[in-house]
């Protein structure tokens, strides 16, 4: 009986990898690094972290479509629209400098993809820092920011960053839990 129940185990596991490998029979089906807009995507993506670099929120939030969605900014779980990506940098540059280091851009195009569906994407990958204008306050850590373009605006930001050191330069801390 335990040599039925074995054998009878296999075979469904058995069959059941089979199916998820039929129905994941290419992720990368319709993915591609090369496409008519790379080169314009990389501008634009660059074109924004330089205008946060520069300070200049009202730049960096004209680049975004009117209908763009932010997400991951000040660690919070809400997304933020255009209005609200301009009050936050606005807020944020004229009590801070920002500085981008070591930018890493990726564009990336999705077609017919059932994962991720049709977007053109830009990724972007290095160190960001800010120095507290009043105290002098400096912090750094890496980050990833995630955008989607098109028709020559980010449609969408998706930020991905440990606030931690950002928190603590501004007098923040991480108190244990009490037992």
């Amino acid at each position: 009986m335990k040599t039925i129940k074995t054998t009878i185990s296999v075979l469904l596991v058995t069959l059941l990898f089979s199916f998820t490998a039929i129905a994941q029979d290419n992720p990368l089906a319709g993915v591609s690094i090369e496409y008519p807009n790379y080169a314009k995507n990389v501008a634009i993506a660059k074109e924004y972290v330089a205008a946060l670099n520069e300070g200049n929120a009202k730049k960096a939030s004209d680049l975004l479509h009117d209908k763009a969605i932010i997400k991951g900014l000040g660690g919070g779980n809400e997304s933020l629209s255009k209005q609200d990506h301009f009050k936050y940098y606005n807020q944020s540059l004229t009590a801070s400098f920002l500085k981008t280091t070591n930018e890493v851009y990726l564009p990336l195009k999705t077609e017919n993809n059932e994962q991720v569906g049709n977007y053109e994407w830009v990724f972007i990958w290095g160190n960001v820092n800010s120095t507290i204008k009043k105290t002098k306050k400096y912090a750094e850590t890496p980050f990833h920011v995630v955008a989607t373009i098109a028709e020559g605006k980010i449609t969408s930001l998706d930020f991905y960053y440990d606030n931690m050191a950002f928190l603590e330069i501004n007098g923040y801390t991480l108190a244990p839990i009490k037992e």
